[in-house]
């Protein structure tokens, strides 16, 4: 089954993670079954609970303390260790069993920002 995919592109500050609760709390309403899933590293606080975080597999802090980088460049390699964990990523993702839609929300920095909201 094809599941349909919508895109949300937007510069930092522009309301990507508002709207993906929004949208996501709408979706409750409407009885749908909802989970959601953060894959931004560098994000503090967010205005949902995700059922899925890559925060769990990358830290953007420890990354900054522990090779002396600056955010951009945390972000820069959390993205290469995102891709080095992309199999379990996967594997949990499926383990979701998303039915009906996906959907993902890209911010505008060096890697991409994405945080999916998947119906199961």
């Amino acid at each position: 089954m094809l599941v349909p995919v919508a895109f949300i592109i937007g510069t930092a500050g522009s309301g990507k993670s508002l709207f993906t609760a929004a949208f996501s709390e709408w979706l409750k309403m409407s009885k749908q079954d909802v989970a959601v899933v953060n894959l931004d590293p560098g994000v503090l606080k967010l205005p949902y609970s995700p059922d899925v975080d890559v925060r769990n597999y990358v830290d953007v802090g420890d990354l900054m303390e522990k090779y002396g980088l600056g955010p951009n460049g945390a972000l820069i390699m959390a993205a290469d260790l995102i891709a080095d964990e992309i199999e379990t990523l996967q594997k949990t993702l499926k383990a979701l069993t998303p039915t009906s839609f996906w959907w993902i929300r890209l911010g505008k920095w060096s890697c991409l920002r994405l945080e999916q909201v998947v119906l199961t």
